[in-house]
């Protein structure tokens, strides 16, 4: 059975491409200018330039990159474009 992840938000998707380290990733442009970061995807289940509802598949599961030989897995990361000063004051 292929786990498949999921968008998080109603989102729009950015970019998929393939990169050696983190094989299939999909980079999904979120709301409040946040990027959501799936890597090691198996396969991509929708296009780019195109609006994701909540809950839509964005792909599958898979090892690719830098996982090849390890378990099936997904990294996911949410990254916010917009800067923050007031959290680097200590």
């Amino acid at each position: 059975m292929v786990k498949q992840c999921l968008a998080q938000v109603m989102v729009w998707l950015f970019v998929l491409v393939l990169f050696t380290i983190g094989g299939n990733v999909s980079i999904v442009l979120g709301s409040k200018w946040r990027l959501h970061y799936y890597a090691h995807m198996l396969s991509f289940s929708t296009t780019t330039k195109r609006l994701l509802a909540k809950g839509e598949v964005v792909g599958a599961v898979g090892n690719n990159g830098n996982a090849q030989g390890k378990a099936p897995h997904l990294h996911y990361s949410i990254v916010t474009l917009i800067p923050y000063p007031w959290r680097w004051i200590v």
